[in-house]
């Protein structure tokens, strides 16, 4: 999951800090999302899916 929301983000060329701020968390958060440090909440997967709009099984990596 951490390389596939590190994939969406790159792939829109924005920062963590700007996704960070789009979606409501620290950019240290972002980071740690990526980095597979924190768990990614379920609250947090449906904005991640909403703001990239894409499934959540895309996130999760169950789904292409």
């Amino acid at each position: 999951m951490s390389g596939r929301l590190r994939e969406l983000r790159t792939s829109k060329n924005i920062s963590q800090r700007r996704l960070g701020m789009e979606v409501g968390i620290s950019q240290q958060n972002v980071s740690k999302y990526e980095l597979d440090i924190n768990t990614v909440l379920v609250d947090m997967l449906k904005h991640f899916s909403a703001y990239y709009n894409v499934s959540v099984d895309y996130i999760l990596g169950v789904s292409t």
